[in-house]
Formats: structure tokens, sequence, C-alpha cells
């Protein structure tokens, strides 16, 4: 069985289409797991208008968060009610093909895998779209060459994926408590403690980019929350002692998620003095990875260290790129 877990919180206008999507999947051994995150709007109202139906009612289970706290925590409290013998994670304002998580759970039941992931296409309002696909490596073993392939190429979409609860529950794998970067910690930690897995290229989740979702608000605290959560994943492997194999690797997947990207967001949103606000970042990023400008891989990516050079010492300009190459809705590095 499988167990989908949905934190709801303000999708009244999108969490029926999510929920359609996942009653329609041609795999019926699931169950719907909905955690009601105490949102001010009607969304839980229409989740159980809609599990009231005959045909629907033994198919959506709703759980109650005791207040609001945040998308992680409504996950992590969905897993530990779940009864599948894999997991998957959906958004309340996004939807799934038909046929996902029958070609996952089977690909992932057929090699006994840990994890099985797939792509995802990004939907915008103005109806243009983005596919992201993820390297097109050969399922089976995750031998450390492949992990080394995947911190350095593979893009974080957690919801694309199943996983197996007990491989979860076994490496303590959850969500931290954080707003944002949350789901990269938990994909990170999934990369570097599966063991087996599986990868099926084909497109079937659908990330509907709202411009007042969480995900794309304007948040002062952003940008530090992901060096945060960064630090807190490199804390993490270090107990583990999974670090220093993979230094350079994670080392680098933090200077491309943990530095640069918050660099981006600070230069796109930051009311503040956007010099003193960089300096904090590449100081934070110094004292995360002394040296990080010696790392082998940012060396070869010279886009990346261009721009590193220019929010150095030109913010403004910085800006400039950024706020310019934000309106073409890519993937960047």
């Amino acid at each position: 069985m499988l167990s989908v877990i949905i934190p709801v919180y303000n999708a009244e206008n999108f969490v029926c289409k999510c929920l359609h999507s996942l009653l329609n999947q041609t795999l019926k051994d699931m169950e719907i797991i909905v955690v009601d995150d105490k949102g001010p709007d009607n969304s839980i109202q229409r989740v159980r208008e809609l599990k009231g139906k005959t045909d629907t009612e033994d198919r959506i289970k709703i759980l109650e968060m005791p207040c609001n706290s945040g998308a992680a925590a409504a996950r992590n409290y969905g897993l530990q009610h779940a009864k599948g013998e894999y997991v998957a994670f959906v958004d309340s304002d996004d939807w799934c093909e038909p046929t996902m998580y029958e070609v996952l759970y089977n690909a992932a039941i057929n090699g006994d895998c840990d994890w099985c992931y797939s792509n995802i296409i990004k939907d915008y309002p103005n109806n243009k779209h983005f596919e992201v696909r993820q390297p097109n490596i050969t399922s089976g073993i995750l031998t450390p060459a492949i992990r080394k392939i995947m911190l350095t190429r593979f893009v974080a979409y957690f919801t694309t994926s199943i996983y197996k609860r007990s491989f979860l529950t076994k490496n303590n794998i959850t969500f931290p408590s954080y707003r944002f970067s949350e789901d990269s910690y938990f994909v990170w930690l999934v990369v570097m403690h599966a063991q087996k897995f599986a990868s099926v290229n084909e497109i079937f989740y659908h990330y509907i980019i709202q411009p007042d979702s969480v995900t794309n608000t304007n948040d002062s605290t952003k940008h530090q929350q992901k060096i945060e959560v960064f630090s807190l994943l490199i804390k993490q492997l270090m107990k583990e002692q999974m670090y220093l194999p993979y230094k350079e690797e994670l080392d680098y997947l933090c200077i491309k998620k943990g530095v640069f990207i918050p660099l981006i967001i600070c230069a796109i949103h930051t009311n503040k003095n956007l010099y003193r606000e960089i300096k904090a970042i590449l100081q934070s990023a110094e004292s995360l990875i002394p040296g990080f400008q010696n790392n082998t891989y940012l060396k070869k990516n010279i886009p990346m260290r261009l721009l590193f050079f220019i929010a150095k010492h030109s913010p403004r300009l910085f800006r400039i790129i950024m706020k310019i190459y934000s309106k073409n809705k890519k993937e960047m590095f």
C-alpha cells in the first residue's frame, strides 16, 4: 500500500483538484492522508465535503494539527500515522497525472527500492510551463559514484518521489521545523542513506506556481533559513560520519543551494542594506565551508564564480542580473 500525505493550509481553491487527481490514480491500494494545518480559509471544509461522498469516504483520512505549525510539521505528523509500505508527499495546490503512483510503486516494489523518483513540470499562471528533468541514471544500487552525481546534479523536488516508510524510520529521516528548504534537507538525507533506488524518466507531477505561496512569498528571513537548513544538514552528516567521503560534493551542494540561492533571494527581495546583507551571507558561507571558493566543482563552474565575484564587489549589478534572470523562470545551476 502507498500512503500519500498532504498538508493543507489556505488551499480552498486548489485542494479539490489535488484530491481528485489522487482519487483518480490507477493505483487503488492507496490511503490519502490530509493534514489540517489550521488555515484561516475553508480548505478543510472542502476536503470534508469531498470525503462525505460515498465513493471517497473510506479513501481520505483527515488529521488535525493542534495549531498552525507549517508544512514540515504537518508532513511529519502524517508520516507518524501512515500505514503504507511506501509514502509520498503532495502539496495541496499541485496535482498528479493518473498513472504516477502505479508506475512509481511498481518500479519501487520490483527493485525493492528505498526510493523511486520521476520528473516534474512547473505550471505558471500565464499558461507557460517548464519541465525539470533529473539526471537519467539507471536504477539499482546507489553506489558512491552515483551518489556523487546526484549531489552535484540532482534537483531536490521531494514530491516527485515515493519512499519506503521503513527506510525513513530506520534512518530517522523527517522534515526539520523550518518554513523554507525543509524539503531539501529531507531529500539530501534520502540521497545519502538510500541503498537501492529507481528512476522513472517520465513527467507526472504538476507543480503549480502560486505568486502568494510560501515558496514565492517575500520573507526577509528566507535566505537565512536556507543557510541554517544546509548548516543543519552538514552537521547531521558529520554526526553520522557520512560527510568526509563526499566532502567536495556536499560542499558544492551547500554552495549552490545554501549560499548562492540565498544570495539571489536577498538580491531580489531584501529592502535592507544590500551590501551588508550579501556580506553577511558570504561570511556565513565561509563559516559553514571554510575556503569554499577553492571547491573543486565551483572552480569548474565559471558562470557561478563570476556571479559570486559580482555579488561581492557590485551588489547592485548582481541584483539587476538576478532580476532579469528570474523572469526566465528556469533552474539555475
